[in-house]
């Protein structure tokens, strides 16, 4: 019963008109992400974001007054920076509406437009991409979703659990337990404070996890048809000779059909790099770098490319060089992007947070 109720609603979240953002969509109208023409709901969605914003000040301006605490400041900052990185990606998402439009546009419509054509090759690997984008995406929003729980009711488990602490607790000598570090214009450590207060970061922690989980698994969904097309176009090339002649027009037609899809995955390319945030960026790097450089181009060479003549063999290079050239970005003039430099960033913090908690330790 319970398994028919997930597959109904996995199949209710489908959209004919977008197969394979159709749940990504779905999650970020759900949020207030991707608005529609329902005006009204998308000014109370923006209201909704702007409070959140001011939220996340509020969680500073706290940590701000526990300055003298060091290792309360570094215990409470966690939550703070997943604070800050959902705003930031909730705040992306907004500003850019119509930039993100325009990507889930052309998306959309290159993936119909293979859809009529009707080629089973072409919709087997389409399919292939969809079901790994599908699989992945509720994958991470089942973990998203036992994150957030457990969030939720973590504070509350000392509490329920340690009866000492509970009478700490009702006598005034401990506050009531907290979900989140931030500051009230009121007293949140005393009732009817203490339940607006929670109430908020209820409502602030779910729409920070979902944020959070359907921002990600749009940028995922994005990398894979990334993936998927270029394996679409690695099969064009090679069947751009698939009648073995020379004079045939469709040759032509073929080596256009593969300039244009190049032409159109790096548009994709630069609209949604522009608008991810850095980790999004290393993920589509490392995703998409080697097949374009390494893998796409050899779908030319291997064609029957000798039996062109000349003409289509110029064409062919001219194609094949158009393929090897890698998507490269760099951190100004210090290093290029990627995966390790990202690796290697997160060490150096991690060893700066573990010194300055043994400096914090020792000098009490």
């Amino acid at each position: 019963m319970i398994v028919d109720r997930v597959v109904a609603l996995a199949r209710g979240l489908e959209n004919p008109k977008h197969p394979l953002l159709g749940p990504n969509l779905q999650g970020l109208y759900f949020f207030g992400l991707w608005h529609k023409s329902n005006k009204t709901r998308n000014i109370l969605f923006n209201v909704f974001h702007t409070a959140c914003c001011l939220f996340v000040i509020s969680q500073f301006y706290a940590l701000y007054l526990m300055k003298n605490d060091f290792i309360q400041v570094l215990l409470n900052f966690s939550l703070t920076a997943v604070s800050l990185i959902s705003i930031s990606k909730n705040i992306r998402t907004v500003c850019y509406q119509r930039r993100w439009n325009e990507i889930y546009c052309m998306i959309s419509k290159e993936e119909i437009s293979n859809l009529k054509k009707g080629e089973l090759k072409i919709q087997k690997l389409m399919k292939d991409y969809i079901v790994y984008a599908r699989v992945v995406t509720y994958l991470y929003w089942s973990t998203a979703v036992v994150t957030c729980i457990a969030l939720l009711i973590s504070p509350f488990l000392k509490f329920a659990t340690d009866p000492i602490y509970r009478e700490l607790v009702h006598n005034g000598t401990e506050p009531y337990p907290q979900i989140l570090c931030s500051w009230y214009p009121f007293d949140n450590t005393k009732m009817p404070g203490y339940f607006f207060g929670m109430f908020w970061h209820v409502i602030i922690t779910i729409q920070g996890a979902g944020v959070i989980a359907v921002f990600d698994m749009n940028a995922v969904s994005i990398m894979t048809f990334l993936k998927g097309q270029l394996k679409i176009l690695h099969y064009k090339c090679e069947i751009i000779f698939e009648n073995n002649t020379s004079s045939s027009n469709s040759v032509e037609i073929n080596i256009k059909e593969c300039f244009r899809l190049h032409s159109f995955l790096t548009n994709v390319v630069q609209l949604s790099l522009d608008k991810l945030g850095l980790s999004q960026k290393l993920l589509v790097l490392e995703y998409t770098v080697a097949l374009v450089s390494s893998w796409v181009d050899r779908g030319v060479f291997n064609s029957n490319w000798w039996v062109g003549d000349v003409k289509k063999r110029r064409l062919l290079l001219l194609l094949a060089g158009k393929m090897s050239n890698p998507f490269i970005f760099k951190a100004g003039p210090f290093t290029v992007l990627s995966v390790q430099t990202f690796v290697d960033i997160m060490k150096g913090s991690y060893s700066f947070y573990t010194l300055f908690t043994c400096v914090d330790e020792s000098t009490e």
